[in-house]
């Protein structure tokens, strides 16, 4: 679960795994597939 407000960016790799980038921090975390079609739009 991620504050909306605190996304930077929505990274996505050639093996279809996604990944978000928070605003201050050096982690990129994995989006389940579950939840990617939520943040295709970002």
């Amino acid at each position: 679960m991620a504050n909306l407000n605190r996304i930077a960016s929505v990274e996505r790799e050639l093996s279809s795994r996604m990944f978000l980038q928070l605003k201050g921090r050096s982690e990129r975390l994995p989006v389940s597939q579950a939840f990617q079609s939520h943040f295709k739009l970002m």
